[in-house]
C-alpha cells in the first residue's frame, strides 16, 4: 500500500430521492415527480390494428398469410423493443 495526500474522499450527496416504476408512468420520484414512459403503444396503435385485422382476414396456410404473419410479428417486436429500451 502506498500512502498519498493528494487524494480526496468523495463527499455523497445529501438529498436522495426514491423512485417506484409503473404502467401509467415510467417512473414517479418520492418528490412527487413523474417521468413519462414512451408511448410505444398509442403511436403505434393504429398500424397495430390495421395488421391485425388484415392478417385476419387471409386464408389459413397461404403464403400471404404467412407474410401478414410476420409483419405483425416484426410490429410487436417493434413494441416491445421501444418499451425495453425505455426501461
Amino acid at each position: 500500500m502506498v500512502e498519498t495526500a493528494d487524494v480526496v474522499a468523495v463527499e455523497q450527496p445529501q438529498a436522495s430521492v426514491g423512485v417506484d416504476l409503473g404502467i401509467a408512468t415510467l417512473a414517479t420520484l418520492s418528490d412527487g415527480s413523474t417521468i413519462p414512459g414512451p408511448k410505444a403503444h398509442t403511436a403505434l396503435l393504429k398500424r397495430l390494428r390495421r395488421t391485425s385485422r388484415s392478417l385476419s382476414r387471409k386464408r389459413k396456410g397461404s403464403a400471404n398469410r404467412r407474410k401478414a404473419k410476420a409483419k405483425l410479428a416484426r410490429l410487436h417486436s417493434r413494441i416491445a423493443n421501444i418499451r425495453r429500451d425505455a426501461t
